[in-house]
């Protein structure tokens, strides 16, 4: 029977941000997925003023009552960007009530930057996604979310930093694997993790990990001028997909790390009036699809 992976995060109707763009990426990589759109924007939420917003909160709901009426069962679940902390704690209390111990579980906690909160977030979205984080395998904050969920004073991250906010994660409750992205480092943007000693990512022995945890791992790309809308989204879905394909972490890092290249690099030369419609994706597309298991393996066994 086919397991989707099941995306949560908002649907912006311009462009391929959040939502279009990670279902692009997925299906490239031949994953059958499903989708419940956090929030109907109008837009993106950078770049072209206050969109029109359509609540899905019931709608989800439903969706959800629905798909299990029809035992569908999903492969995994990535939820971003969700804008309502109720929403947070809505799917909160749905992870804790499923059985998805076969299924893997990313958060990626999009709610700041720079030492900031988004607009419109508070104390209380911190709150209900780190409760959130608690039901995943595998998170992928910036640094600022991280120091907001770690409960941390913000600063220029250093290895120190880096390492003590993963370990005040595991202190609150969140057991999950940590990749902290945008991450900057001897000129190369990119994102760093502490990696067990398993060979393979399996989110099924998340409960039982050694605590002896290797030094900080990098992976990154020469930083280029300039901003580029929805990385984070891209990225994590990459990540996603390759995980459930069944690449070690390490590898889907990397393989994620160079289709992003792909998309920053043809994106690069665009205005930023035009770069606000989202990343390029049909480079990065075309290296994703070529990029199935067969190749991984083939990767592997010539080492």
């Amino acid at each position: 029977m086919i397991k989707p992976a099941l995306l949560i995060e908002d649907f912006s109707a311009l462009g391929q941000i959040s939502l279009i763009g990670a279902l692009s990426v997925l299906q490239a990589m031949g994953v059958t997925t499903a989708s419940l759109p956090a929030t109907i924007l109008s837009s993106q939420t950078e770049g072209f003023g206050q969109p029109a917003v359509l609540d899905t909160k019931q709608w989800i709901q439903a969706s959800l009552r629905h798909w299990q009426a029809q035992d569908i069962e999903p492969s995994g679940v990535l939820i971003g960007y969700l804008g309502q902390y109720t929403l947070a704690e809505q799917l909160g209390s749905w992870l804790e009530q499923q059985n998805l111990t076969d299924c893997l579980k990313i958060v990626d906690p999009v709610m700041g930057d720079q030492g900031r909160l988004y607009p419109g977030f508070d104390h209380d979205y911190v709150e209900a996604v780190k409760k959130l984080c608690r039901h995943a395998d595998l998170i992928t904050p910036n640094w600022t979310e991280l120091c907001f969920l770690a409960g941390l004073p913000y600063s220029l991250p250093t290895a120190e930093t880096l390492i003590q906010g993963i370990d005040q994660l595991k202190i609150a409750g969140i057991n999950a694997t940590v990749i902290i992205t945008g991450v900057h480092l001897n000129g190369q943007i990119g994102c760093c993790w502490r990696q067990d000693q398993q060979t393979e990512f399996d989110w099924r022995q998340q409960q039982n990990r050694p605590e002896n945890l290797q030094p900080l791992n990098f992976c990154g790309n020469d930083v280029q001028a300039g901003h580029f809308y929805g990385t984070g989204d891209i990225f994590s879905a990459l990540l996603y997909g390759r995980l459930l394909q069944g690449w070690s972490l390490e590898t889907a890092v990397e393989n994620a790390t160079d289709a992003m290249e792909l998309a920053i690099q043809q994106t690069a030369p665009l205005l930023d009036n035009e770069r606000r419609f989202g990343l390029r994706l049909d480079h990065l597309i075309h290296y994703v699809s070529k990029h199935k298991r067969s190749d991984f393996n083939a990767k592997i066994c010539n080492g």
